[in-house]
């Protein structure tokens, strides 16, 4: 479904919520990184969030770096302040180096970890399976693909798993905050398109 028809009818009020405000704060955070806006709206429109999306070539060199999480939906508020480090080459295997803040059980913990992906087919097009739990018991696999980037702005994944009605949806940018301006400009914008914070978008 393309990421404006994320909101669904038979879906719960705040899914509808996490939704729009998703797509509020995508269309804030491109607005306000200059002239090239509107290039990036229209390479957008056709942007899909269903797991039909077929995988991108994954370029490792653009994509080297830093990237901070601006938003996410449906909200979790376990993992806060997340940013991952993407190295410039992989070799048998491709290695994110993750740090954030860690809530779990009303507990704040600074994490630093490495998460592995094999260098297959599946990394190669922007394709990560993580899985959870006990596999002989209740195993857990969640499935992100890039449905959009731009190396120097921002990068959406879509993620796909049994446990949840809808995609879940990050939304990575290489700026770690907005300037001051941009804040009061996004702040409008996702005001105007729903009044209540039930997106995760604080950026740290």
């Amino acid at each position: 479904m393309p990421l404006s028809l994320l909101v669904d009818a038979g879906l719960s009020t705040d899914l509808r919520m996490n939704a729009h405000l998703f797509v509020g704060l995508l269309l804030a955070l491109i607005w306000t990184n200059g002239a090239q806006s509107l290039h990036r709206l229209a390479a957008m429109k056709d942007v899909k969030c269903d797991d039909s999306v077929p995988g991108r070539p994954l370029n490792l060199t653009a994509m080297s770096g830093y990237w901070y999480e601006a938003g996410r939906a449906p909200k979790v508020s376990v993992l806060k302040c997340l940013n991952v480090s993407v190295p410039a080459t992989a070799d048998i295997k491709l290695k994110l180096k993750l740090e954030y803040i860690s809530t779990i059980a009303d507990e704040i913990n600074a994490v630093k970890e490495t998460i592995s992906f094999p260098w297959d087919d599946l990394t190669k097009n922007s394709i990560f399976v993580l899985n959870y739990g006990d596999a002989s018991k209740f195993p857990i696999s969640v499935t992100y693909k890039v449905v959009y980037s731009d190396p120097q702005l921002l990068t959406v994944l879509c993620g796909y798993s049994s446990m949840s009605p809808m995609p879940l949806v990050k939304i990575l940018s290489r700026q770690r905050q907005l300037s001051s301006d941009n804040n009061h400009r996004n702040v409008a914008m996702l005001q105007c398109v729903r009044p209540q914070k039930r997106l995760q978008c604080s950026p740290c």
